[in-house]
């Protein structure tokens, strides 16, 4: 392995909760909206769990991401990647997975991320609490040997 992170997603573990904890309330107290309080629990939940961490790996062939427990795995072979850059999303790009005006997103937390052209697949965004050091991983592994 030549690289290897993972990043917590601080905004869903700090305001995920609160609103998990008034659903409960509202649930438990005979709330007007009903099922959707439990709809809307779940949803908060999962979230949090699913958002909670961004994992990047680099290994001699392959670049991977994942979210907790692997949810939404993504690899690319090293020799598929184009360029390599260091960029800031704005604030309103949020966190999750999302389509951008520059390609997919991929965040947990922060606003840094390191931006792939990907041969076949166009322009990706992870989002990286060491972007530095995600960049100059990759150019490594993108060197020949």
């Amino acid at each position: 392995m030549i690289y290897k992170n993972t990043q917590i997603g601080y905004v869903a573990i700090i305001i995920t909760p609160p609103f998990a904890v008034l659903s409960i309330f509202d649930i438990f107290t005979g709330g007007t909206v009903g099922w959707l309080d439990t709809v809307g629990f779940a949803i908060f939940v999962g979230g949090l769990v699913v958002f909670s961490t961004l994992t990047v790996e680099i290994d001699r062939r392959t670049f991977r991401f994942y979210f907790t427990f692997g949810f939404w795995k993504r690899e690319f072979p090293l020799e598929d990647i184009c360029s390599v850059e260091v960029v800031r999303n704005p604030v309103y790009y949020g966190v999750g997975i999302r389509y951008t005006p520059r390609g997919w997103l991929y965040n947990v937390s922060g606003l840094s991320a390191v931006e792939l052209e990907i041969q076949g697949e166009g322009f990706i965004r992870v989002g990286t609490d060491e972007p530095e050091r995600l960049k100059e991983a990759l150019e490594q592994a993108l060197q020949p040997t």
